[in-house]
Formats: C-alpha cells, structure tokens, sequence
C-alpha cells in the first residue's frame, strides 16, 4: 500500500482466513445474513442492466446501536463476498473511518474524501474491490442540521462530494460500499437514498443472547472455563439490553474484577459480572439519549 493510501485508508487482501468467524459466528437473525449473500449474487446478475434505469447504485448501509455487530459483520461479509462470490481474483478492501477525514483533514474534507475515492476507483479498474465506511453520518451528514455546526460550508461540501461519489460508482463493475451507522437519523436524506438496501441491527433478544453467550464460553474453555449451554442461558435471562459486543466481553471482564484463573469461575461469579455489566450500559445508553434528544432539539 503507497504511503498515500496509507494516509486514507487500512486497508487488506481478501479472502482472509482471519475473517471467517466474522461471518460464521457472529449472532445475527439468519434472514439478515440470506439478504446479504442474496444482495451479492444480485451485483452479478444485474451486470449489463443500466445502473440508471435500475436505480442500482452497488451500496448497502448497517445501521443500529454502537455494539451490536455492524462493522465485524461487514468485515465478514466483505470476506464472505471475496470467497464465494468474486473468488476468481484477490479481492481489496479498503477501510475508511469517517472521524478522521473531520478530525485530521479540517478545511479541506472534500477535497481529501475525493482523492480516497479514487483510490477505490483505480483498485477496481483491477480488482474487486469493496470499501467499508464506518460511522458514514459523519460524512454524511443531514444537511438540514449544519446551520449549528462551526465549519457548515466544509460539512456540506463533504456530503455533496460523498454523493457525487456514490454516483460515480455505480457505474463501475466489481465495486460494493458497505457503510455502518450508529445513529441513522443523522444521515443526509439524500444519502439515505444511495443505498440500496437498509439492515436494521437491534440489541440481540434472550435466545440470541444465550447463544453469543454460549459461544464465548465454548472459545474460553481453551483456557480452562468449565461453564456451558445451560449456564449460558441462565446468565441470558438477567441481561437484558447488553450489546452483543458487551456480552462478548462478560468472561474476559468476570476474570478481571474476580482476579479467578478461568477454570476457577464459577456461574455466580460470572451472574455477578453481568448484573454489573448491565448497571453500566443502562448508564451509557441513558447518557447516549440525553445527548441524542439534545442535538435533535
């Protein structure tokens, strides 16, 4: 990757073994992931339709709470693409945090955005490419709600710029945008509009819950937990409204506050973790509210 690149993006080859369980473990509802493998073979049938007539502009947005699986299941889901999908050919994936374009590149955002984007132009004129955009509201921002910002004219010029862009991309073959949003509300109407298909990401439900929470102590019996299914499902029951990403983390932050070796931890003490685990998102979330309400005022 040039030293240019560099400036813009991560980026990496795929397929990529290091990515499976991105797509084959996370705990998403099963007709989420029939959407998205159904959406790639789509991008191949649709080859020789005019992208203009069938409005098709070869870009889908993960949107929901912080937490909950988006970026690591577009990471699969890039992953998925490039193995069973565009296997003909190393597929390349760029990755772009919306924040730094705003926090490194004040004053000039649209004009560093376009010059990224034609990174990703000149990777397809070679090879399948896809770009994951994480947090695009902050690109994409609604422009109805700039007249508050301090630089309004940078702001606009970027989401102008970032439509254009998705524009010129629909016409290049071999080419896919996943973005992710945490907060959906914010994003441009006209935004919004470029892509094709909206997931909706939630808070995973008791069943999910116990499964994710079943996994991790699957993975965490290679170091000694003695904890399974059963245990799971009762520790699903009180934890309601913690993110999948927060539940991952229930083992390895039980060992933490026990100071236990993991094949000393028990189900109460892990019961305990969760019970406190589940007091701190009640507080973030409120937290996170109060400044959502605030900002839509």
């Amino acid at each position: 990757m040039s030293e240019k690149s560099d400036k813009f993006f991560k980026q990496r080859i795929l397929p990529d073994v290091k990515l499976n369980d991105c797509w084959e473990k996370i705990i998403v509802p099963l007709v989420i992931r029939r959407i998205l493998m159904n959406y790639a073979k789509a991008m191949i049938n649709q080859r020789g339709v005019s992208s203009v007539i069938g409005a098709f502009y070869k870009a889908i947005l993960l949107h929901g709470p912080r937490g909950t699986g988006k970026s690591t299941l577009a990471m699969g889901y890039a992953n998925a693409i490039a193995e069973k999908i565009w296997y003909d050919k190393p597929v390349n994936l760029f990755l772009l945090n919306s924040h730094t374009i705003f926090s490194e590149w004040e004053g000039r955002s649209a004009k560093e955005l376009a010059q990224a984007f034609e990174l990703v132009r000149f990777s397809a004129g070679h090879n399948p490419t896809i770009l994951i955009v994480d947090e695009v509201e902050a690109l994409g921002y609604n422009r109805r709600g700039m007249i508050q910002s301090s630089d309004p004219t940078d702001l606009i010029r970027a989401v102008d710029t970032l439509l254009n862009e998705l524009d010129e991309l629909r016409f290049i073959d071999n080419v896919l945008v996943i973005a992710t949003s945490n907060f959906p509300e914010a994003i441009d109407d006209a935004v919004w509009d470029r892509f094709d298909i909206k997931i909706e990401f939630k808070y995973p439900d008791e069943s999910g819950r116990a499964k994710i929470i079943e996994n991790c102590f699957e993975e965490y019996s290679k170091v000694g937990l003695c904890l399974d299914g059963a245990d799971a499902f009762s520790v699903a029951q009180m934890t309601r409204g913690l993110s999948a990403r927060a539940l991952s983390r229930l083992v390895w932050w039980t060992h933490v506050i026990t100071g236990k070796p993991y094949e000393r931890l028990s189900i109460d003490d892990v019961s305990r973790a969760a019970g406190e685990l589940v007091s701190q998102e009640k507080v973030i979330n409120d937290d996170t509210r109060r400044i959502s309400d605030e900002h839509n005022q």
